[in-house]
């Protein structure tokens, strides 16, 4: 089957179906002729000629060359990875373009993941140690971002990310580590204060429960690792009754990680009696203060006897040595031989 347009004597395109090879010249189709063709055969031949318009556009768009694939991207990359501890990773990246003109490159990547330069194959090890040492935990999402330019074209480039967990089928248990022993001894207006620290295994600690065999007041409490846990016994906290003279306060540190695993850290506080020394200090001064007020009151008192005696004392000394000469002289004249001494 062969195609022959050829353009008529009237202007425009007669496109003509012909089994036989047709020649160069074509095929005119003057006015008359087209009108006395039968009715019937007019529809066929439109609708050969609509058929024959619609493969002509049809073959026209097809010889358009597409951009789809102009644009640089990356086809086949998963965009989540869940790792075992003590795996290797390696996955490819490919784009759609010849990578032997593009470069490969990691930006903020974990510790330990590689890319190789010139095929674009991530590579890490999942070694035990990262996550020993803290640079790695477990059931975290890393972001790595990964992105791919033109060796020719700095602008001909494009980034991507994609996500890791990692994850251990050997579960490490949490402990609270309080930085005392689980025996400690005070007296009592004696402060204490001592932090809970934390060892974390699998599964950080991300609560902190406090607990008293007994209620007591003013303390600090602790709620995450870390915290200081501090109180000071009051002076009245052991009662006078008490034989041994003390008393015992145990202390519960619970933690719990996100999954309810919990382990727990037991503190004993034994509490002396002790002299209240602030309520004895203000006694003894309150003493002192008396005691001196009642020596102020005495030299008063004295002073005051003082000056009466004082006056007592010379109508005494008056008295006594006219006493005294009075005594003398009938002494003098009781002892006298003759009349006339006496009288004289």
């Amino acid at each position: 089957m062969v195609y022959k347009p050829r353009v008529s004597t009237l202007g425009f395109f007669v496109p003509v179906l012909f089994n036989e090879p047709v020649p160069d010249e074509g095929i005119l189709i003057n006015i008359a002729g087209l009108m006395s063709i039968p009715i019937h055969m007019k529809k066929i031949f439109l609708l050969v000629l609509l058929t024959t318009t619609v493969l002509l556009a049809g073959a026209q768009s097809d010889s358009i060359p597409s951009s789809a694939d102009s644009v640089l991207r990356i086809t086949d990359l998963n965009p989540y990875f869940t790792l075992h501890v003590d795996s290797t990773f390696s996955y490819p990246i490919q784009i759609n373009k010849d990578p032997l003109e593009y470069f490969w490159y990691l930006k903020n990547a974990p510790v330990g993941f590689r890319i190789s330069r010139e095929t674009g194959v991530v590579n890490f090890k999942a070694d035990k140690s990262y996550f020993l040492s803290g640079k790695l935990k477990y059931d975290v999402n890393y972001k790595v971002s990964v992105g791919v330019q033109s060796l020719k074209n700095a602008m001909d480039k494009v980034d991507t990310n994609f996500t890791v967990v990692f994850y251990n089928t050997e579960i490490i248990p949490s402990k609270v580590k309080p930085t005392v022993s689980s025996n400690v001894r005070i007296l009592e207006g004696e402060s204490v204060a001592f932090k809970i620290l934390c060892e974390n295994g699998s599964f950080p600690i991300e609560n902190i429960l406090t607990l008293t065999s007994i209620p007591i007041n003013r303390y600090q409490l602790v709620q995450h690792c870390g915290d200081e846990f501090s109180w000071t016994p009051p002076f009245d906290f052991v009662n006078e009754s008490d034989l041994i003279k003390e008393k015992t306060v145990t202390l519960y540190f619970i933690g719990t990680t996100k999954f309810q695993v919990s382990d727990t850290a037991i503190i004993q506080l034994v509490v002396h009696n002790a002299l209240n020394f602030p309520l004895a200090t203000e006694e003894y001064q309150q003493t002192v203060r008396n005691v001196n007020r009642y020596i102020l009151q005495l030299k008063y008192t004295f002073l005051q006897l003082d000056k009466r005696l004082k006056k007592t004392r010379t109508v005494r000394t008056t008295f006594d040595l006219t006493s005294a000469t009075t005594s003398l002289t009938g002494t003098i004249m009781s002892s006298s031989s003759s009349n006339n001494a006496q009288k004289t």
